[in-house]
């Protein structure tokens, strides 16, 4: 395995810590998948975007995180 520099092991360092991140939050938020995406919906009731359309992006968000 070659020498990681300082900026090379901050970056993976980094990208680890985002990853675990982005994991977590889509693993709690499959299970409450029905009240997270009315909750998404209802912020986005006053906007242009169609309901459906955010309806349908709420329920996959969660899933997207967890890949």
């Amino acid at each position: 395995m070659p020498k990681l520099t300082n900026n090379q092991l901050a970056f993976l360092l980094a990208r680890i810590t985002l990853g675990i991140n982005f994991f977590l939050h889509g693993f709690v938020r499959i299970p409450k998948l029905e009240a997270f995406a009315s909750g998404l919906t209802q912020g986005f009731e006053v906007t242009m975007l169609p309901l459906a359309l955010v309806k349908m992006i709420a329920y996959a968000i969660p899933f997207i995180e967890v890949i």
